[in-house]
């Protein structure tokens, strides 16, 4: 929430100058609103390039992103709303509509453990 205070005195600034200054104040306003949205999601991000005609690849990814750091544990997964998930380490996407069919992550050294959310990737191989 953004609170807006104008304590000083109107009278002593010019009436041409108020319009830019409130017109300004609002730019401000509007830059810190945008700025301060959440983090993209599968269904906003860059992850599902047509959520439209994927929900469930939106789905698989939630769960996936849901996952992601109980499964890791102390290592690291690329796996994120701004990747996409066709680029995701271990992620095997196939079908027609795209869902997750595969993952595989050897080597990746996961000291996690299996999330019950990933139960919901339905189209696992």
């Amino acid at each position: 929430m953004i609170e807006l205070r104008i304590r000083s005195k109107l009278h002593s600034v010019p009436s041409a100058i108020v319009p830019v200054l409130l017109a300004l104040i609002l730019a401000v306003i509007q830059s810190a609103s945008a700025q301060s949205n959440e983090a993209p999601t599968c269904a906003t991000g860059s992850a599902v390039s047509d959520t439209t005609n994927n929900p469930g690849l939106v789905t698989d990814c939630e769960a996936m992103l849901a996952s992601r750091d109980t499964l890791a544990g102390t290592a690291s997964l690329n796996w994120s709303a701004d990747i996409p998930i066709t680029k995701w380490e271990g992620v095997t996407i196939q079908g027609t509509p795209q869902r997750v069919a595969r993952l595989i992550l050897p080597n990746k050294n996961l000291t996690g453990t299996i999330p019950a959310r990933l139960g919901e990737l339905s189209m696992l191989t």
